[in-house]
């Protein structure tokens, strides 16, 4: 049995002429219990609460700009899973209901299984079906925000192969995914698509396909762990047939860790290739990451993170500067029963 208890707040102010104020709070209660039937199978057993609650001066009350106001919603879940091993066949299922304040109850599950074809090669499928709520930004953030928006339903299906040895592992994963109502980006290109006075907003995509496939490695060397990410993506409006914005075709990333017995470090270079956004094309990009942390004992680790290392310029949306070099320190327990 685990139980576990987060609590975080990202409290953010411009610098604009007029400032803006906005700080988020997220709590969130997790349980979870492992039952054990029999050797090769068990069955896990979950329940967890997130409550929201976003306040700002910049978030409209009854049209008055610069009103203070908060806004709160919380979910509640109970989740279920089964993995168990057949001979050379492991299947997995899993099933979460969740009740979500602002859209009611809504049901998820996957299916999966992997069969073994030789000592070193494995095949494995998996199905199942997803649900995401608009954040708080999608709904109301000024000049961007839409209230009206529905929450993505998706269905996804994928087949991968798996080939591992005592120090190598290498994989690809070929995928489908159709959303229906995919919470997205509008430029509105002819101004009238968008409440008026926005220059672009938030939309749902009725109907949209994300396909492409995946490759992973990873090889142990000592102390040392390398890696290797490439994702090939075509994601597509299907009533238009126009790829979607914000949306790049290729990623890569290529890590090395080293790792010791009560600490480690590690590097990430990421880049991602160029994507769509309304009428413009943004241009490909590259950022370095850095990592590393330390046990204090078996419950305590200490976490530091150095991302976007070099400074880089960044534009992930069309006229936006990406965060630049960034330090992140923290502390985590393992509160487990």
């Amino acid at each position: 049995t685990s139980a576990q208890l987060a609590h975080g707040v990202d409290d953010d102010r411009s610098g604009a002429v007029q400032p803006d104020h906005y700080r988020t709070t997220r709590n969130q209660a997790t349980w979870q219990n492992t039952l054990r039937l029999q050797p090769g199978q068990q069955v896990v057993l979950g329940w967890e609460y997130l409550h929201e609650k976003v306040g700002s001066n910049s978030y409209a009350t009854a049209g008055v700009a610069g009103a203070s106001e908060q806004r709160t919603r919380h979910n509640q879940a109970l989740l279920a899973g089964y993995t168990g091993q057949y001979g050379q066949l492991d299947v997995q299922a899993s099933l979460r209901h969740d009740h979500n304040s602002a859209y009611g109850g809504q049901t998820t599950g996957s299916l999966g299984a992997s069969q073994a074809l030789t000592d070193r090669l494995k095949v494995r499928a998996l199905v199942g079906t997803s649900f995401r709520a608009p954040t708080f930004n999608d709904l109301y953030y000024p000049n961007y925000g839409v209230s009206t928006l529905q929450p993505e339903k998706g269905r996804n299906a994928e087949l991968g192969l798996v080939w591992q040895s005592s120090n190598t592992r290498a994989g690809i994963t070929i995928y489908r995914n159709r959303i229906r109502d995919l919470i997205g980006y509008d430029p509105d290109s002819t101004g009238t698509t968008c409440p008026a006075g926005y220059f672009g907003c938030a939309a749902n995509t009725a109907r949209a396909t994300l396909k492409g496939a995946t490759l992973q490695t990873a090889h142990d060397w000592g102390f040392m762990r390398l890696t290797a990410v490439f994702d090939f993506l075509d994601a597509r409006d299907d009533s238009t047939g126009q790829r979607l914005n914000r949306r790049a075709t290729h990623q890569a990333s290529i890590g090395a860790d080293y790792l010791a017995d009560r600490w480690s470090t590690g590097a990430t270079f990421t880049r991602v290739g160029s994507r769509p956004d309304g009428n413009v094309r943004l241009g490909s990009y590259a950022v370095l990451d850095l990592r590393a942390d330390w046990k204090l004992d078996t419950r305590w680790k200490l976490e530091a993170k150095l991302l976007n290392a070099l400074d880089r310029d960044i534009e992930p949306v069309r006229d936006y500067q990406g965060l630049g070099r960034q330090f992140w320190l923290g502390v985590r327990v393992d509160t487990s029963i």
